[in-house]
């Protein structure tokens, strides 16, 4: 009986079941998930990518077709130089390993290609630690029928490129995309002799030393007769411990944070990939140390580009002002029912002599500062718990912190007053738009952001501006965004960059109609702080325009729940106490206990002894301010 007879029958006598049936090539090839998250831009092309490798870092599968022959020379070299010429078992091979192992201490190994890919097929046939790490007998027994069965259901072409996306090269890099990028930072297609000769010597001993590795790719290479550089093969080799390898794309990549689950996910968007180009390249004029990050979208608040630092946290997603979209939305509100416009007077209280509160319009204020510190007071009171809850049954949860929400409801308030939830996913539908104010008040509202670089279709907001650095809002044609930068000079930064974006023609020129409802008025200011102009304004209100709003003025004198001496009054009967409201408005009507006793922003009382009610009511009779006090003085 000569020695493979003799091999096959104890191998016969020692093996179990033979391994299940193969699955078809198309089920293993298309049931490779990547260990990636794809963001793709709205032509399907790829933005983006996070890995999230489970246990292995994979990528997509690349085809035989792709790969360049160096890699398939080194492969069958180091691996399987009779594949094409074996069924699956090179049993010369096999029986020479098998009498060194008897007989040496040197152990050898003789698995084909086709019975490695076996083995990656079935768990059964993976070597296991109680082993040694090592097949038993009978598992290589089971892998050789199951190499034999694979030979007669796959082609080699077939057997070749499985085994080449699904071997782990290095750590965890598992199949040759993941390989080629993980250490080369190149694509499969692109790698050279030396490189692929490396990747070659890995599979053998994937967490072999760098010096290992460099000497068996350079004895293979040696094998083949080609050129070497063993000096690059070290130097190749050296580099096999670096860190791990970055996303090959990286625009926008701060959305997948927002994407949960893990690899094997593209995720459609509505990113338009010339727009987020430009607005990277804009981006990377500004320093770094400025941290700038930008997000712009459609007037139906589909997100077109975000562009933010590379490194996180996403200036986008956290740390915004949290009371600043309930304020932008009260402010919205309090213009469509007509208790402020952009030639409202309004000025922030002085602690001492009120006489010099600087007065300027809503229009100057926004102008010269930014949206947080304007002193609208009391304008706000009635509107801005009703505009927190308003903000809180929008569909989507609203998070104050995050720019895409904050972008969303300046869309709507920059439009045409119906908000709509701001998607930057395409696969996500839109919702019905929800009205929060008339087109009249968002037309107002739009056209009182300053004017960019004298372009009407340019305009800007800066919301909250400060030494940490500013938060702003731009109106360009037919987009909106929202932009943040920290640090010194961060408004500046931002401006230029709009300014930019709007001369390379981001976005039309499209002046919006004027919707019914609103006229345009020269208004004289009263007191005259500022120049005669034309401004926007809502029809019925021009009797207030340039005035000082009624609902600013508030009682100063006296304070509340204080206690009036008046007991003067007893000895001089034409002793009074004032009432003070600030500001004096000649309109201005006062209320004690329900009964109306004066008008003006000054008025004289005399004190009698009790407890009261007093009130301020606006011309038009709302109560603008209402306080407790006491008197001592004559019953």
């Amino acid at each position: 009986m000569n020695l493979r007879r003799m091999v096959f029958v104890l191998l016969v006598s020692a093996s179990s079941a033979v391994a299940a049936l193969t699955p078809p090539f198309e089920v293993v090839r298309d049931g490779l998930r990547p260990s990636t998250v794809v963001l793709l831009d709205r032509d399907g092309g790829i933005l983006a990518e996070e890995f999230r490798p489970y246990q292995n870092l994979r990528l997509e599968w690349t085809p035989l077709r792709a790969l360049p022959q160096p890699m398939l020379r080194t492969l069958l070299m180091a691996e399987d130089q009779r594949f094409f010429e074996h069924s699956g078992v090179d049993w010369r091979a096999f029986v020479a390993a098998l009498w060194q192992n008897l007989w040496s201490g040197r152990l050898r190994g003789a698995s084909t290609l086709s019975m490695q890919m076996a083995g990656m097929l079935d768990p059964a046939l993976r070597p296991s630690v109680e082993h040694g790490g090592r097949r038993t007998i009978s598992q290589k027994w089971d892998q050789t029928q199951a190499a034999a069965e694979l030979e007669t259901h796959w082609s080699k072409e077939q057997i070749l490129e499985a085994y080449l996306n699904l071997a782990v090269f290095r750590g965890r890099l598992q199949g040759i995309a993941a390989a080629s990028w993980g250490l080369f930072r190149k694509a499969p297609q692109q790698l050279e002799t030396a490189e692929a000769a490396v990747l070659a010597a890995l599979l053998r001993a994937p967490d072999a030393s760098p010096r290992l590795v460099a000497q068996r790719a350079c004895r293979l290479l040696r094998r083949m007769a080609a050129d070497i550089d063993c000096g690059r093969l070290r130097r190749l080799s050296g580099e096999l411990g670096r860190s791990g390898p970055p996303p090959r794309h990286s625009a926008a990549a701060a959305l997948l944070a927002r994407v949960r689950g893990g690899g094997g996910q593209q995720v459609p968007s509505h990113l338009d990939a010339d727009l987020q180009q430009r607005l990277a390249r804009r981006l990377a004029q500004i320093p770094a140390a400025l941290r700038a990050a930008v997000v712009i979208a459609d007037e139906e608040a589909a997100v077109r580009a975000y562009a933010t630092p590379a490194k996180r946290p996403d200036p986008l997603s956290e740390g915004l002002p949290p009371e600043l979209p309930a304020r932008l939305l009260a402010v919205a509100r309090a213009i469509d029912g007509g208790s402020v416009d952009a030639a409202s007077l309004l000025a922030a209280p002085p602690p001492g002599d009120r006489s010099t509160a600087q007065w300027r319009s809503l229009r100057t204020w926004l102008a010269e500062g930014d949206f947080v510190r304007v002193p609208f007071g009391p304008l706000l009171d009635e509107h801005q718990g009703r505009s927190q809850a308003v903000l809180a049954d929008l569909p989507g949860g609203r998070d104050p912190g995050d720019s895409l929400d904050l972008l969303g409801l300046l869309v709507a308030l920059a439009g045409d007053g119906s908000w709509r939830m701001p998607r930057w996913r395409s696969d996500v539908a839109a919702d019905e738009p929800l009205r929060l104010l008339s087109p009249a008040a968002a037309f107002v509202w739009q056209r009182m952001w300053s004017v960019v670089d004298g372009n009407d279709c340019v305009r800007w907001m800066p919301l909250a501006v400060g030494g940490q650095g500013a938060l702003v809002a731009a109106s360009l044609g037919r987009h909106r965004l929202v932009a943040r930068a920290e640090g010194g000079g961060a408004e500046t930064a931002l401006r230029s960059l709009v300014a930019d974006l709007a001369r390379e023609g981001l976005g039309d020129c499209v002046l919006p109609s004027v919707p019914a409802g609103v006229i345009a008025r020269e208004v004289v200011f009263a007191p005259a702080v500022e120049a005669v102009r034309s401004e926007w304004i809502l029809v019925g209100q021009e009797g207030s325009a340039g005035r000082i709003p009624p609902r600013l003025a508030r009682i100063v004198a006296p304070v509340a729940r204080s206690i009036v001496d008046g007991r003067r009054a007893e000895a001089e009967p034409d002793f009074r106490i004032e009432f003070l409201a600030w500001p004096e408005l000649p309109g201005l009507r006062w209320r004690l206990d329900g009964r109306e006793i004066g008008r003006g922003g000054r008025l004289r009382w005399s004190p009698r002894a009790g407890l009261y009610r007093l009130e301020l009511l606006a011309p038009g009779g709302s109560v603008v301010d209402r306080i407790e006090f006491a008197a001592r003085g004559p019953l």
